[in-house]
């Protein structure tokens, strides 16, 4: 495991996504949410995708340049068109919309189409509680077939599905929900690949149906699974309507990702004073964490936390890079005539 500092990893991401042709603004843009997936603990999320994001550009299926815009809007809802651009520039436009619109009118509505890979779902949540709006984001797959199999199947044909819940509190800043629908989130797959681990028990089956634990079963024609049994199924259907049919992304195919991302954004105060609100929810946020640890616990944390200290870690020692991953960042550069061993932060 190398340890590499998060303004290197910037620096690196910057030259590729310029190479491919990204405008200066979207590339920064980016970046900078890809760094954060990796300085907020989720590697799944973050530059360990650039390899096929690359790749992905190569094929046609993003198109490097193109900028996000609204298609149709009214006072409380907004479609928004990445054009097949970076699904992370597109999803923090949508974000800056939403907040806009919730400010003005108490709630918004927006939906993506011709959107590729987000990232980070929570990245949004996040940005959107620092400006002191709450917002609710989804996905889904839009596929016939899936990397995750419905409760009681052996047949992909949903994708991981996440949800995430960004909640402005007061002295905490904000509670923070992100998580996928399957047991494990997609990409962290790939980084128990890249790092040599075994999934936990129940993440997926491999291509005969059998439980498997070897993140290689997944690629040779295995399945996903959903967590809590059928409750993290429905929650996953839920997001696969919500997704690609609220947010019609079956009107807008094209070359990238066909699926759909919705964000449901709020004023939290709406019924309140601000700052009633504020310490309402600090009072809450308070009464939990006093409660006493169980065995085998040192503290209750708050969704949000981990993120938080992950951060202040990774921020003062490095990001953890796996071996796989730094090789396959450095082929990948190459092929763009960079040489990120030359690449200072």
């Amino acid at each position: 495991m190398l340890m590499i500092p998060a303004s290197r990893l910037r620096s690196i991401a910057l030259a590729i996504f310029r190479a491919v042709g990204t405008p200066e603004d979207v590339a920064t843009e980016t970046v900078d949410i890809l760094i954060q997936s990796n300085l907020a603990g989720h590697d799944s999320h973050g530059v360990q995708l650039m390899p096929s994001y690359v790749r992905f550009a190569g094929e046609g299926h993003v198109v490097a340049g193109a900028r996000a815009e609204v298609v149709e809007e009214t006072p409380t809802t907004a479609l928004v068109a990445g054009r097949w651009g970076w699904g992370q520039h597109t999803a923090a436009y949508a974000t800056r919309v939403a907040v806009r619109k919730a400010r003005e009118m108490k709630v918004a509505v927006v939906a993506m189409v011709e959107c590729n890979h987000v990232g980070r779902l929570g990245e949004y949540a996040e940005r959107a509680a620092a400006e002191g709006i709450a917002l609710i984001g989804t996905l889904g797959s839009a596929n016939k077939t899936g990397s995750t199999a419905p409760y009681g199947g052996r047949r992909g044909v949903l994708g991981t599905n996440p949800f995430a819940f960004g909640i402005p509190a007061g002295k905490r800043d904000r509670v923070l929900l992100d998580f996928a629908t399957t047991l494990i989130a997609g990409n962290k797959v790939a980084v128990a690949a890249a790092k040599g681990e075994m999934l936990p028990d129940g993440a997926i089956l491999d291509k005969n149906g059998r439980p498997s634990r070897d993140p290689k079963d997944l690629r040779d024609g295995g399945v996903m699974l959903p967590f809590g049994a059928h409750k993290g199924y429905a929650l996953s259907v839920c997001a696969e309507l919500l997704g690609n049919i609220v947010s019609p992304s079956y009107r807008w195919r094209g070359p990238g990702r066909w699926g759909g991302t919705l964000f449901i954004a709020f004023d939290p105060a709406m019924f309140a004073p601000r700052d009633e609100y504020e310490a309402a929810t600090d009072e809450v946020i308070d009464r939990i964490k006093a409660v006493e640890p169980a065995e085998g616990f040192n503290e209750i944390l708050i969704p949000g936390d981990p993120e938080n200290r992950a951060r202040a870690k990774r921020g003062a020692e490095g990001v953890p890079v796996p071996e796989a991953t730094w090789q396959a960042l450095g082929e990948t550069s190459a092929t763009l005539g960079l040489d990120i061993e030359t690449i200072a932060g």
